[in-house]
């Protein structure tokens, strides 16, 4: 009789053991928690990337020359009629010049 009391206390200690070592995980030790806050999120997107036009125009002066100065930058709007860019005429009005002195 008291053999078997001694058995059932060392498998009883041996399946505690086991059950200590090999028994049920603590599961909420992975679990993350918070409270539910409003915030005012700002955030700044960086991208880069190529614009392409649908529309391609051709653009020429009547003459030409040397461009004195623009009016515009790229990416500004335009209207109809706008002056873009302005034409050195310093070698045109030479020969207006000479014209009218030959003229006279």
């Amino acid at each position: 009789m008291k053999r078997i009391v001694w058995i059932i206390i060392i498998v009883s200690l041996l399946g505690g053991g086991a059950y200590f070592i090999y028994g049920k995980k603590n599961t909420t030790s992975n679990i993350q928690t918070d409270t539910v806050k409003r915030l005012n999120l700002a955030q700044t997107v960086l991208a880069t990337g190529q614009v392409v036009s649908s529309t391609d125009l051709g653009l020429s002066f009547q003459a030409g020359g040397v461009v004195k100065y623009l009016k515009v930058k790229e990416g500004d709007q335009v209207k109809a009629g706008q002056t873009l860019a302005v034409l050195d005429q310093d070698s045109l009005l030479a020969s207006l010049t000479s014209a009218r002195g030959a003229l006279a």
